[in-house]
């Protein structure tokens, strides 16, 4: 085989090769995020429970519960009163069982780092071939296991699928909906409030800032969700439940947009400024809740030479408006070439209404029995067509401000 041909058998694996070079992280991260599929649902937030570095390897399937009491291994747990605690089972646990891991007397000596028998629970090795340590994160919750304990709540109850995992890891510790099952906020029901399950700052609320990012309530407080709209749409939840939001969030919060004296320009999108006269006219109080008309709206408007009142503005200029730029519209020609507005109206006309009103329409495209020039906005061979009598039909209101009452025209699509 020549180098050539053996490049070309070789060269789907160098591929493969690269991208894990390359995306080693990401890949890293999915591999981690991603859970067994039997419970695909388990994975808890990153936040909440840091993933863990393993060198390990431990099967729960290969120790089901019903085989092995969970506090035989974990002895820890029974007393434990902190997520904190580190309830990983220690060397002699393990050894009650496999006393053949038992290290040999003189191990790590030159010529005595066999380490064949560790290998099979331990995957990583220091020089003098002494196993490295596992690093459990501790988790950033406020849980008791003794007191789950005494209430003879049984361990698979909230670690679900536990027994049937070949996973050693944090992929099967409770997520807050299977929380919710207990704490539901009922009268004789466990404490719900955020703190109770949640770490507290000095000041007694939620802790929700950590050096990965925030927290934020998720699906299994949908009338709290944070989503994309939220920080826009969220006055229902404040007024339904303040309570909630204070558990986290501070007055001071809600005054940085709500004081009067900062906004947040991400409260709109980002071409709203080219629409947003609609909304100013059918909702003025809205806007004037954040805005001022005098200072900001107005003087916006001379800066851009929109405003009537500016000398320099083009609405001040008799005949065709110049503001757009040429070829926009025009009066006298009924060619596309020299109506470029016709096009962008019909693209996107709540822009256009963002600054113009029926009126300024109806002065062309009015018939001259209601004061307009006549020119038609619609299509050759409208009038006979089947959309003109179901657009009279439906909205008879719009058909009459440029025609008007008793036009003849509207007589054809009936």
């Amino acid at each position: 085989m020549t180098s050539t041909a053996r490049f070309r058998k070789a060269r789907p694996w160098l591929a493969v090769g690269l991208i894990t070079l390359l995306a080693g992280p990401t890949i890293y991260a999915v591999v981690w995020a991603s859970p067994p599929p039997a419970v695909g649902k388990l994975v808890a937030t990153s936040l909440l429970y840091p993933p863990p570095t393993r060198t390990l390897r431990f099967s729960h399937k290969k120790h089901p519960p019903g085989d092995f009491e969970c506090t035989q291994c974990h002895t820890k747990a029974a007393s434990s009163s902190s997520a904190a605690d580190s309830l990983i089972p220690s060397k002699k646990a393990c050894l009650d069982c496999h006393d053949e891991a038992a290290v040999p007397k003189g191990f790590g000596a030159a010529g005595k780092t066999d380490n064949k028998k560790c290998r099979k629970c331990h995957t990583r090795f220091n020089l003098k071939g002494f196993p490295v340590a596992s690093r459990w994160p501790k988790s950033r919750v406020r849980f008791t296991h003794q007191l789950h304990i005494k209430k003879k709540i049984k361990c698979q109850k909230c670690h679900v699928g536990i027994g049937k995992s070949g996973y050693g890891g944090k992929l099967h510790l409770p997520r807050m909906a299977l929380c919710q099952g207990c704490h539901d906020g009922k009268p004789k029901s466990p404490p719900s409030r955020c703190t109770t399950c949640h770490e507290r700052t000095a000041g007694g609320r939620m802790r929700i800032s950590y050096p990965e990012g925030k927290l934020k309530p998720g699906s299994s407080l949908p009338d709290l969700e944070h989503g994309p709209t939220f920080r826009k749409n969220h006055k229902t939840a404040a007024r339904a439940r303040k309570g909630d939001c204070y558990q986290c969030h501070q007055q001071a919060t809600c005054l940085r947009c709500h004081g009067g004296i900062r906004k947040p320009a991400s409260i709109h999108l980002g071409n709203y400024i080219l629409r947003h006269g609609k909304d100013a006219r059918a909702n003025r109080s809205r806007c004037n809740s954040c805005h001022t008309r005098q200072s900001f709206c107005r003087s916006c408007h001379r800066r851009t030479k929109v405003a009537r009142s500016n000398k320099k503005s083009p609405y001040r200029l008799p005949g065709i408006r110049k503001f757009h730029g040429s070829n926009w519209a025009s009066s006298t020609s009924r060619g596309s070439a020299l109506n470029r507005h016709a096009t962008h109206a019909r693209r996107n006309v709540g822009v256009c209404v963002s600054c113009h009103t029926e009126s300024d329409c109806v002065r062309c495209h009015g018939r001259r029995r209601v004061g307009g020039l006549g020119r038609s906005p619609h299509g050759p061979g409208f009038r006979y067509s089947r959309r003109c009598k179901v657009l009279l039909r439906k909205n008879r209101r719009s058909c009459l401000k440029c025609h008007g009452f008793r036009d003849p025209l509207m007589t054809l699509c009936r």
